[in-house]
């Protein structure tokens, strides 16, 4: 797909050395971009490009490739709503970053404590696609307006806009990535991505959200802020569960407070019937006042009598009065104090249950997840190991029966007098030649099946298999200097190219790997 990149010229001069046969290369076909490059989520640290060789291959696709409608800004805000919580227009002049971020981020929180693992990932998701679109926005505003001038404040609607989303044709493609001053440009453009007031706000926002879910960091750096809150999730949500208990102790704390404020008010009803009586005694004087007065003509006797039921009624009312007063408080006295003694030993009770539930769920998931994180690792492990003996068994065996095959295919055993010292170096020479000739016959005419086909395009598989059984024969003999030296991907894919098909499937079993001579020589065109 990047082909278009990093093409040759038509017109290089061939090198007066080069051998007859080694015949320069056709140029490689130009395919066009359909598709952005399929790595969507890119880390911040990869835009930042120190060497200018990489701008065309690495940072070019990304900025002139279509963008698949699945990754437009619009599909975005609609799988993930919360999103324009952190992203806005640059011209809305009403956002200065002042407004209340608790009520702003509210539904970004409540999806993040639903499930704030994924919550966490996606957060690291949007933020490297919001830069990459931020930059792209750049960076395509600049090369349509000139590089020298500053690109414009954006809309959200322009992220789906045609002139964003679409694909630059070849030409426009090979005119930019041509540009002798393409680095510098590049590095302007991404100076000023990232002082762009819709990334700086993002990036205020995302750290007023890991404030507000209770992470505390002196970070400066988006993805780094991101990277403390995935590590913290665990004691986060620890102390999310301490918070609610918190609330409990202070709902019951309220309790307390009201029944408190309950007892008050009976000892205020208790002094205003205090009060009342006071009121009555003075109303009782007054009305024995008048009454003495209205009485004067009256006989004494009357007046003695009167007066003595008068003390008898008033001294029985007030005795009456008085016990009823201290009967009713001590009930109602006695009655709150077992309801309040109730609650707050009910209260007690299940906050300590609750207390002690808690710290064993904690340990024995400590516990847990140390077991399994153990388990874990020796698994990798033996695993690990297990892998890397059969892979360098299997590589073994392929590169000796590699050789056999040569040997079979030069043929099979040589003359008597050719055995000994000079035996290796016979079957070298007539694999070099063998293979000279059908490295030009395959490169020729190219018949199907043939197990060089593939690899003729390209000159430096010459050079290895021609040297190939000189190479496997010195890793063979000297197999203890070689066991732990990974063999040359070249080297590999040649023996992999001689060898049957079976050899390069690590499913294959032995039986499916015994190959048969004559089979392979019909391959090789000598029958």
């Amino acid at each position: 797909m990047l082909s278009i990149f990093s093409s040759k010229s038509r017109h290089a001069k061939r090198s007066p050395s080069r051998s007859p046969s080694r015949p320069r290369q056709p140029d490689a076909p130009r395919d066009k971009l359909k598709v952005a490059p399929d790595e969507r989520f890119q880390s911040l640290d990869f835009w930042v490009i120190k060497d200018q060789t990489k701008v065309s291959k690495r940072i070019v696709p990304y900025m002139t490739a279509e963008i698949p409608e699945e990754q437009q800004l619009q599909s975005l805000r609609e799988t993930k709503p919360w999103v324009e919580d952190f992203i806005d227009c640059e011209d809305n002049e009403d956002e200065d970053g002042t407004s209340d971020d608790a009520e702003q981020l509210s539904n970004t929180e409540a999806v993040f404590w639903n499930d704030p693992e994924v919550t966490t990932k996606e957060l690291r998701d949007v933020t490297r696609s919001w830069f990459h679109m931020l930059l792209r926005y750049t960076f395509r505003a600049k090369l349509r307006d000139g590089w020298k001038t500053p690109s414009p404040a954006f809309d959200l609607e322009d992220f789906d806009d045609e002139h964003f989303t679409s694909q630059l044709d070849e030409k426009q493609v090979r005119s930019l990535t041509r540009r002798a001053n393409l680095f510098n440009e590049y590095k302007e453009t991404y100076k000023e991505t990232k002082g762009r007031i819709g990334w700086t706000r993002f990036c205020v926002r995302i750290k007023s959200f890991t404030q507000l879910v209770g992470l505390q960091t002196e970070s400066i750096k988006v993805e780094q802020i991101l990277q403390e809150l995935e590590k913290s999730l665990p004691e986060l949500k620890n102390a999310r569960k301490l918070q609610s208990q918190s609330l409990l102790i202070e709902r019951l704390k309220a309790d307390a407070q009201s029944e408190r404020a309950l007892r008050e008010k009976i000892a205020a009803d208790a002094a205003s019937v205090n009060t009342l009586r006071e009121q009555f005694e003075s109303k009782k004087a007054e009305s024995e006042r008048q009454l003495r007065q209205q009485l004067e003509t009256k006989k004494a006797e009357s007046e003695r009598l009167l007066r003595k039921q008068l003390e008898a009624k008033g001294a029985e009312a007030e005795r009456k009065l008085r016990k009823q007063l201290e009967a009713k408080t001590a009930e109602a006295e006695r009655k709150l104090r077992e309801q309040l003694e109730a609650k707050t030993a009910e209260s007690e009770r299940a906050l300590r249950e609750r207390l002690a539930t808690n710290a064993e769920s904690e340990r024995k998931l400590r516990e847990n997840l140390q077991a399994k994180s153990d388990a874990e690792r020796k698994l990798r492990e033996n695993l690990q190991a297990k892998s890397d003996a059969e892979r360098k068994h299997r590589i073994h065996d392929s590169l000796v029966s590699c050789r056999e095959l040569m040997e079979k295919l030069v043929g099979g055993e040589l003359p008597a007098a050719k055995q000994g010292n000079f035996k290796g170096q016979q079957y070298k020479q007539r694999w070099k030649d063998l293979f000279h000739t059908q490295w030009l016959n395959c490169k020729a005419k190219k018949p199907a099946g043939h197990p060089l086909v593939g690899l003729v395009a390209q000159q430096k598989y010459y050079v290895v298999g021609k040297d190939l059984y000189g190479t496997i024969s010195e890793r063979l003999h000297n197999h203890k200097e070689y066991r732990d030296k990974e063999v040359d991907a070249d080297v590999l894919r040649m023996v992999h190219a001689i060898l049957p098909a079976a050899y390069s499937s690590p499913t294959s079993t032995e039986k499916e790997r015994d190959w048969n001579i004559a089979t392979e020589k019909k391959r090789w065109g000598l029958t």
